[in-house]
């Protein structure tokens, strides 16, 4: 198999790039093609979201009974519907886009794994030798259908806000040329989705962080610096000197996570959309009163409904997408935390405030994330905690006085 013009010779890949790369590509090549099939039945996706053909049936028979109904109102249960419609589209197109980006997510880690795990050395005149090279093909299918959908599911916005009265009825036609309040947010997310490393691209990035100065050496007194410290050749400083392989810029990945909160938005979306929420009034879907779309609004509802789901959630995605990141970071240097088990520990002991001590991140960017995700997420994660403590103990008082 090592024989001149063998797969082999280009492909030398380790387990860790191989099997996983390849048993995702051709998942992620299988769902490309169905949704390219869905794709094309665009005339009937009203049946694809659900809408059946008794349900059809059912309207038309309305239709012909409620003849004498008057046409501002006609218009306005029409204009009703397709906001319906329009609604369970883009619920889909974020349930996609949600797990494209899990997805990214997935395969930024089996990158990182095939480039740790792999000890073979590979020619720079076949860059297809690389290690992590299916991974990144991967990520780069995986990007843009992701931005494929997110111009997908701004055009089906831009219609939302249209027939909600938010932006001009004749600006729906062109994404491009829409207004700010649209057309601001879509080029902000192509941004955040589209930056990440493409294939055949390699290197190393090299870091010369000063942590501290020495005072000036005599004969007597030698200044040393400790390890993984090391000392400049004028000997008046200790610098932390690392590097990276240059797929580290694929850590950027990680911000797609924000899709995630698009999922309690939708969930209660759903229950207005179907009139399941009698409660809340029909002006939130024009716009007026309550923010519908609004995802402050949307987690501020779902915390007092469902509290210990949506506590579990964020404590969960905090936990682990910080864990990943201190891992990845701390690479360089042979530690504890050059592991996903040992950072899983660093950071529970920080977000619950314990701090033992026993391993500490020493590299720029483990602790920005250590700070960004344990200390300030575990800070925000426990003032929930405590304040749906503090409401079951009035619950609590209330029901004791009441008896």
């Amino acid at each position: 198999m090592l024989q001149t013009g063998s797969l082999s010779r280009y492909f030398p890949w380790s387990d860790w790039d191989r099997a996983p790369a390849f048993a995702i590509l051709l998942l992620a090549t299988a769902a490309l093609l169905w949704l390219s099939k869905k794709e094309c039945c665009k005339m009937c996706f009203a049946v694809f979201l659900g809408l059946s053909d008794t349900d059809g049936g059912h309207a038309k028979t309305s239709m012909r009974l409620n003849a004498s109904v008057p046409a501002t109102t006609k218009r306005d249960l029409n204009t009703l519907q397709r906001l319906r419609i329009l609604y369970k589209l883009r619920d889909r197109i974020d349930n996609f886009c949600i797990g494209l980006a899990a997805l990214s997510v997935a395969t930024v880690w089996l990158q990182f794994r095939a480039i740790w795990c792999s000890s073979e050395t590979y020619h720079r005149d076949l860059p297809l030798q690389a290690p992590g090279e299916a991974n990144a093909a991967l990520l780069l299918l995986t990007t843009l259908i992701l931005l494929h959908q997110i111009y997908y599911r701004y055009s089906v916005k831009m219609e939302i806000m249209a027939l909600r009265n938010q932006i001009p009825s004749d600006s729906r036609f062109s994404l491009w040329r829409s207004p700010r309040l649209l057309f601001l947010p879509f080029l902000t997310e192509l941004l955040l989705c589209g930056i990440f490393l493409p294939p055949f691209v390699h290197g190393r990035v090299y870091f010369d962080e000063e942590r501290y100065s020495l005072p000036r050496a005599t004969l007597e007194v030698v200044p040393a610096c400790p390890r993984p410290l090391q000392m400049t050749t004028s000997q008046q400083s200790c610098d932390l000197q690392y590097s990276y392989p240059l797929e580290i810029v694929n850590m950027i990945v990680l911000v797609r996570l924000y899709w995630f909160g698009r999922a309690i938005r939708n969930q209660l979306l759903k229950q207005l959309v179907a009139d399941k929420a009698t409660s809340m009034s029909p002006a939130t879907l024009d716009g007026i009163g309550v923010p519908a779309d609004s995802l402050w609004w949307s987690f501020r509802i779902s915390f007092a409904l469902r509290p210990s789901k949506v506590l579990l959630t964020l404590f969960v995605s905090l936990w682990v997408s910080t864990a990943v990141a201190v891992s990845v970071f701390e690479r360089p240097f042979p530690s504890k935390l050059d592991g996903e088990d040992h950072a899983l520990w660093l950071t529970l002991v920080t977000m619950t405030g314990v701090g033992y001590g026993d391993s500490y991140p020493v590299t720029l960017g483990g602790r920005v994330c250590i700070v960004l995700g344990a200390v300030v997420g575990g800070l925000a994660f426990i003032s929930l905690m405590t304040s749906e403590f503090l409401d079951s103990l009035k619950g609590c008082m209330a029901a004791a006085l009441f008896i």
